[in-house]
């Protein structure tokens, strides 16, 4: 019993001077042979508590001493998900060093990248990417780190992905584009992004759901859905396409949607004037 608590001391010590940088308590303990992988209550080695308060210098001597990098905490996640989640540059680049760059959450199957993408963390997405993350690595729901940069209207890393080979027209398990991702969220600089690079603006989606669809229905009342419109149209979407039950964008509207506030139902006239107006142009 007594050599369990000592033990269990050693661990307390170890994961403690990991988050708080304290190199030489780090040392002294490791040198009574502590073991370098030891969790606390949620799963967490001294190394994700290095990665997760970006203690650099204490990475660099867990790996030297061993660390397994490949440990998932209880959320299932590696260090260098933690390190990229929180956008640690620094971190991640030590991480990768002895890391897969496209570990797989157990939990999630999400990836580092998707983890730094989600962050809305450029530098060290870009850190990962160089590494030889895979930009097109299927994550949770089968999507992809573009599609979710796309959905959260990141211009910036919708065209650092575009640059490591994404693919602007690759599909979620729901056949969902990144396209129609921007389009739930009524992202206007991540629809422009994905047109330039050449997104099919008349794809169909999950039950045939184009992108205009998507921002005629603004499910969410998301401000600049007129605008999203437009755009679209302007670069050839189809204002008669069908989905599989026979809806067309104008027909969309505001549907299954109630309470809409007054601004917001006045959006919801723009956009039936708009399409309204671009079906009599298409006959």
């Amino acid at each position: 019993m007594r050599m369990c608590a000592e033990s269990l001391m050693s661990a307390h010590k170890l994961l403690s001077y990991a988050k708080n940088g304290d190199l030489n308590g780090l040392q002294e303990v490791l040198s009574s042979g502590v073991d370098v992988d030891s969790v606390d209550s949620s799963g967490r080695t001294a190394l994700h508590l290095a990665a997760s308060s970006d203690k650099c210098g204490v990475i660099q001597l867990l790996l030297e001493r061993g660390a397994d990098v490949d440990v998932e905490n209880k959320d299932g996640n590696t260090a260098l998900h933690v390190a990229a989640a929180a956008g640690h540059v620094e971190s991640c680049r030590l991480l990768l060093e002895k890391s897969d760059e496209d570990a797989e959450n157990s939990e999630t199957g999400n990836t580092p990248l998707w983890s730094a993408v989600a962050g809305g963390h450029l530098e060290a997405a870009s850190v990962i990417l160089e590494a030889g993350a895979d930009p097109n690595f299927a994550c949770e729901d089968g999507a992809m780190a573009l599609h979710r940069a796309a959905a959260d209207g990141n211009e910036e890393l919708v065209l650092l992905l575009l640059k490591h080979g994404g693919q602007v027209d690759g599909l979620d398990q729901a056949r969902m584009t990144p396209l129609h991702w921007a389009a739930q969220s009524c992202s206007l600089k991540s629809i422009q992004a994905l047109i330039t690079a050449g997104a099919d603006v008349k794809k169909p989606g999950r039950d045939a759901w184009t992108a205009l669809h998507l921002v005629a229905q603004n499910k969410a009342g998301i401000e600049g859905a007129v605008e999203a419109a437009e755009l679209l149209l302007s670069k050839g979407a189809d204002a008669k396409a069908r989905t599989r039950d026979g809806l067309t964008p104008l027909s969309v509207v505001a549907l299954d949607v109630e309470k809409r506030s007054k601004k917001i139902s006045r959006q919801d006239d723009e956009m039936r004037d708009l399409l309204q107006a671009a079906e009599e142009e298409a006959e």
